[in-house]
C-alpha cells in the first residue's frame, strides 16, 4: 500500500490593519482638502474613496466633514478610524462700514467678521500700497 503525503501550509492572519491619516493641507483654505488614508496592509476598497494603490486611498472634500470609517483587510480583520476636516472656508468674510470700490475722504470705522476661517484679527487694511485703517473684529 502506497501513501502520498502532502504538506499544506496554512497562513493565519490575525493582525488588525492600521491606518495613518494625512491631509493635503491642515491650514485654513478656501479650496478643497484631500484626505489620504495609508494602510499597514492591503485592504478592501472603501466606499467614497479613490484607490491610489493597494495600501493608499484618497477622498477630496469640498466642504468640512467628519467621518468614521470601518476598513477590512483581505481576510476580514477590521479596524476603524475617524477623520475630521474643519478648516475649509469658502465663505467670504463680512466687512461693514465701507462700500466696495467707494473712496472716502474721512476716517471710517471698519468692522470685520468671519464665522468660519478662524481669523480673529486683521491689523490693517490696504488700498494698493496705501494703509487705510485698522479693523475691529466682531464674533
Amino acid at each position: 500500500m502506497d501513501f502520498k503525503i502532502e504538506a499544506i501550509q496554512v497562513i493565519t492572519d490575525l493582525e488588525i490593519p492600521m491606518c495613518k491619516i494625512s491631509y493635503s493641507t491642515n491650514k485654513y483654505t478656501n479650496g478643497n482638502v484631500d484626505v489620504i488614508l495609508e494602510f499597514s496592509e492591503v485592504i478592501k476598497p472603501i466606499e467614497g474613496f479613490e484607490k491610489v494603490d493597494n495600501m493608499k486611498y484618497k477622498k477630496i472634500l469640498k466642504s468640512n466633514q467628519t467621518e468614521k470609517i470601518e476598513f477590512f483587510d483581505l481576510v476580514g480583520n477590521s479596524n476603524n478610524i475617524e477623520y475630521s476636516v474643519t478648516w475649509i472656508d469658502k465663505e467670504s468674510p463680512k466687512i461693514k462700514g465701507i462700500e466696495n470700490g467707494k473712496v472716502y475722504d474721512e476716517t471710517k470705522k471698519v468692522i470685520y467678521f468671519d464665522n468660519l476661517s478662524g481669523i480673529k484679527n486683521i491689523d490693517k487694511i490696504f488700498y494698493g500700497d496705501l494703509e487705510i485703517g485698522i479693523t475691529e473684529y466682531i464674533e
